[in-house]
């Protein structure tokens, strides 16, 4: 095994995409993947713009849980601490603009979100 990495991961039919910077998925600024290495190298997270519900950021294994956030620390499994801490304060500036920040395995903000029928729009 290569650091986690298993083959029948990422040997998949569909196959995967690489990038640099930023993405805009449909080209009309309702999904943004921006690139925030440290956790891993290729560590993505997605600014989704909503109609209603206003802007999310889904920012994964960047900021697992708020206290990556609010404490300023990177999760302890990551690749790079430098260019963790540096995504998070990226990603923190999106949070200070207006977006709610989805992180990546907090169970106590899971546990507060809409869900189901009470989605978000």
């Amino acid at each position: 095994m290569a650091k986690g990495y298993l083959p029948a991961d990422w040997d998949q039919p569909q196959g995967f995409d690489t990038f640099e910077g930023q993405r805009d998925v449909f080209g009309d600024g309702r999904i943004v993947l921006l690139p925030v290495p440290g956790h891993t190298v290729g560590m993505t997270a997605a600014l989704v713009a909503l109609d209603d519900s206003g802007e999310f950021l889904l920012a994964s294994d960047a900021i697992a849980v708020e206290a990556n956030l609010t404490q300023g620390y990177a999760p302890k499994n990551s690749w790079n601490l430098d260019k963790a801490v540096e995504a998070i304060d990226d990603l923190r500036k999106i949070g200070e603009r207006g977006a709610t920040i989805i992180f990546g395995h907090d169970d106590a903000q899971w546990q507060s979100l809409r869900k189901g029928a009470a989605f978000y729009a």
